[in-house]
């Protein structure tokens, strides 16, 4: 083109004008220029990147819980693992909590009193309240002053904590009950955790038998063994949501979030509507596990048909368990709040759905995703 042409020089010429290399760069940047100026698209956040991006579709909700095609679930909001019915903002307090020394200090709070002349932590195992520390200083259990050495079993000579001694043990008693609501919530997250990776590989045995059986044995009930595959997706959601149900309720009735937007019994209340749902789907969750680990494989026509009755009932009851505890959430928990920072995906009975992979060349920068 002469100097100052005007003419304009499209891409196709462009692209014959510069190495393979370079157009796949160009391609490279216009797709990353489009993700990061739209809202409604986002990459995956998988970890090493699978390349995939997503995009949201418009379907009423703030929060969505999307699926890419490598496998990963996240949440297109805050791009951490799907956390409902969990908002964004307690999983990123949970996860912090759980990752930090916040509790470590809690326990050293509790359980140790520091040396007034050293400053080493000293735990008391049993006996009266003077300590002694290894440096030889002595001092008072209750308040932490320094202290002479006689004593009596109830009393230190010399020494009487008063007023200070009252606001040290409210503050021990605050810390013991703030690591105990901690462990509580903690435990049971943990377990169902725990409980879902061993499910994991009951899971794929399962599949396993379905699939042997289908081609050996009665072909009425094993040809379509939608039942059995239908029940082991339940229970993985419904796992799923009960271990995050606990984090939930750990900032739902505590005092960190919600302290001045309800009274103590309007707390209460609350909290008991939500641990009667939570311990239903809990019971039944246990039982659909139960059942699933039976050796379905070796039993015969009449029995695996029983087996198949009791699974068809339990997982509709848990899909019905699950979608009661998000309608309680989201109405008769965080409706009557002005809950702007803690909307939640909504709950889908089928799970999160699978996204398509997105934007394999530009110009399909509109191609599809899923929410």
């Amino acid at each position: 083109m002469a100097h100052e042409c005007k003419a304009i020089c499209d891409e196709d010429v462009v692209r014959k004008l510069v190495s393979p290399e370079l157009a796949d760069r160009y391609d490279r940047f216009l797709i990353e220029s489009y993700v990061e100026d739209n809202n409604m698209v986002k990459w995956c956040p998988s970890k090493p990147h699978c390349g995939s991006a997503i995009r949201k579709i418009e379907d009423g909700h703030d929060v969505v819980e999307v699926g890419c095609s490598c496998g990963l679930q996240f949440c297109f909001s805050c791009l951490s693992e799907s956390h409902s019915p969990c908002s964004c903002l307690m999983w990123k307090l949970w996860k912090k909590k759980c990752e930090d020394e916040s509790e470590t200090v809690n326990w050293i709070t509790v359980n140790t009193k520091l040396c007034p002349k050293c400053s080493k932590p000293i735990q008391k195992r049993d006996g009266c309240n003077l300590m002694t520390c290894k440096c030889g200083q002595h001092f008072c259990w209750l308040c932490g002053q320094a202290t002479g050495r006689d004593h009596t079993y109830t009393s230190i000579a010399g020494h009487s904590c008063g007023r200070y001694k009252d606001e040290k043990v409210r503050q021990l008693e605050r810390a013991q009950r703030d690591l105990d609501r901690y462990t509580h919530y903690h435990y049971r997250y943990k377990a169902h955790i725990d409980s879902l990776k061993l499910e994991d590989k009951l899971r794929k045995s399962i599949l396993e038998k379905a699939v042997s059986n289908s081609e050996t044995k009665d072909q009425k009930v094993f040809k379509e063994y939608s039942w059995v595959t239908d029940a082991v997706n339940r229970l993985f959601i419904s796992r799923r949501i009960l271990s995050q149900s606990y984090p939930f309720a750990f900032y739902m009735f505590g005092e960190e979030l919600f302290k001045d937007e309800m009274s103590e019994k309007e707390r209460e209340i609350k909290k008991n509507l939500f641990e009667d749902q939570q311990q239903q789907l809990e019971g039944n969750v246990e039982k659909l596990s139960k059942i699933l680990e039976e050796p379905f494989d070796e039993y015969d026509h009449e029995k695996v048909v029983e087996m198949m009755r009791q699974l068809t009932n339990l997982t509709a009851v848990v899909d019905n368990l699950c979608k009661e505890m998000y309608e309680c959430i989201e109405n008769e928990l965080l409706g009557p709040i002005q809950f702007g920072n803690h909307n939640i995906a909504p709950y889908r009975s089928k799970g999160i759905e699978q996204a398509t992979e997105f934007c394999a060349e530009s110009s399909d920068c509109g191609s599809s995703g899923s929410s």
